[in-house]
């Protein structure tokens, strides 16, 4: 059985943007001896090799700094008239299912991922869309990773693209790029120039809170998104995905 990591590193990296920056602090070694000593053990005890644990702590780390999910919560604090279901309260029965790669690195930068695209792609791979399909958007993105614009690259998935795959019955998706939508500088620059104040995206008469394509997941029953790393993988092959809660690994399990 071959395991894929798809989570994205946890670094601490002063050129990120700071809605991305993870602070590592690093104790000293020193302070764990003294530890071991306030509990009432001698110096002269202590094994002469040791200099004391490693003991990091992460003290800032913006959700999209690593891999994560965006439950129901995360669009709106109400969903179909109730609250919106936090991560802890995402049945983990909803968390394994078949994987399916849509291959979408033919798309540029700001380019909108259309219906025609998944359509286009899911025929070429044969594969079989159910209510347990996990989808994933390979975008190939994710080799910027280590590029400071590297949150400011991407195509997106479209409002329709997005409602596409709902109305199939997908309830999670993940995707190798920053987020789900096109990057939001560029859906900023563009709803300023071409719509009326208050219409962000690709659907006529909806507000700008609702109608970024990920926020499609604000109805009831709609799915979480994970941003995933090194989709590289075929799209035809059977795959397990285990989704995980915020900051949690995403493994793709070849069975």
């Amino acid at each position: 059985m071959k395991v894929v990591d798809l989570s994205k590193p946890i670094r601490s990296r002063r050129t990120d943007p700071p809605f991305m920056r993870t602070t590592v602090r690093p104790k000293p070694r020193w302070l764990s001896r003294w530890l071991i000593r306030a509990a009432g053990l001698p110096f002269r005890l202590f094994p002469k090799q040791f200099q004391g644990w490693a003991d990091d702590t992460i003290t800032r780390m913006g959700v999209h700094a690593t891999t994560h999910v965006d439950a129901p919560w995360h669009y709106g604090p109400t969903c179909g008239g109730q609250p919106a279901a936090t991560i802890d309260q995402i049945p983990l029965d909803r968390c394994l299912g078949p994987g399916v790669v849509f291959d979408m690195r033919h798309k540029a930068d700001f380019e909108p991922i259309t219906m025609a695209d998944l359509e286009a792609s899911l025929a070429a791979s044969g594969a079989v869309l159910s209510e347990r399909t996990i989808v994933l958007i390979r975008t190939g993105r994710d080799r910027f990773i280590e590029e400071p614009d590297y949150w400011k690259r991407g195509t997106g998935m479209s409002a329709a693209a997005t409602e596409w795959l709902l109305d199939r019955g997908i309830v999670l998706m993940g995707i190798d790029q920053w987020g789900w939508d096109v990057p939001l500088l560029e859906q900023v620059r563009r709803e300023g120039r071409q719509r009326p104040r208050g219409v962000l995206g690709g659907a006529p008469g909806r507000t700008a809170a609702s109608v970024l394509a990920h926020g499609a997941a604000r109805e009831p029953g709609r799915p979480a998104v994970a941003r995933l790393h090194g989709c590289g993988v075929p799209p035809q092959a059977r795959r397990r995905v285990r989704r995980p809660g915020a900051g949690r690994r995403v493994r793709l399990v070849y069975g």
